[in-house]
């Protein structure tokens, strides 16, 4: 009886580990001195920073899945790049929290074109939450908008816009109100 209990404690034991060490890699790329543009692959920064959540997601019950092509070369700095998809999924996360049922979170990695270097990759975050109201508008992204049902002062999304459009990219915000 011994045995077993000392087994199941080492391999509580050996699982947070696991788990710990996971959430410091993620966190490194927040405490390492920026690097400047580089080439990274947008779905290795989407389930970085997937990872970096899921703990948070598991505990709100939140299934959360990273889809789409293996390989989406990006030039950008890493840190802003990865805040920027991680605000989106907090966005997503905070959207569906507390709410019964099955709650998703997708995230597609694509590309618009052929393969070659002029084409654009993108990350698309979508959640199967309630949607934004229409009268949210073009609103969505702006300063102390906030519709999750949390009363926080609704800066992810604006900061996610300024990451991305800050490196002559362009961001998308669409959402329906169910």
């Amino acid at each position: 009886m011994l045995f077993r209990s000392t087994r199941r404690r080492a391999n509580t034991i050996t699982t947070v580990n696991e788990r710990t060490a996971a959430m410091l890699a993620s966190f490194q790329v927040f405490t390492r001195p920026p690097l400047g543009a580089e080439v990274y692959n947008l779905r290795d920064v989407a389930e970085q920073a997937l990872a970096f959540r899921r703990y948070g997601l598991g505990r709100a019950r939140i299934e959360a899945t990273v889809e789409g092509i293996a390989a989406a070369p990006v030039r950008a700095e890493l840190r802003p790049l990865m805040q920027a998809v991680l605000n989106v999924i907090l966005n997503a996360e905070q959207a569906l929290a507390g709410r019964p049922g099955e709650n998703r979170i997708a995230i597609t990695v694509g590309r618009d074109g052929e393969g070659t270097a002029d084409d654009r990759v993108w990350v698309s975050v979508e959640d199967n939450g309630p949607g934004s109201p229409a009268e949210a508008g073009s609103g969505a992204g702006a300063p102390a908008l906030t519709l999750g049902r949390n009363s926080r002062l609704g800066l992810g999304l604006l900061a996610a816009r300024q990451i991305v459009e800050r490196d002559r990219k362009s961001t998308r915000l669409n959402s329906s109100h169910t």
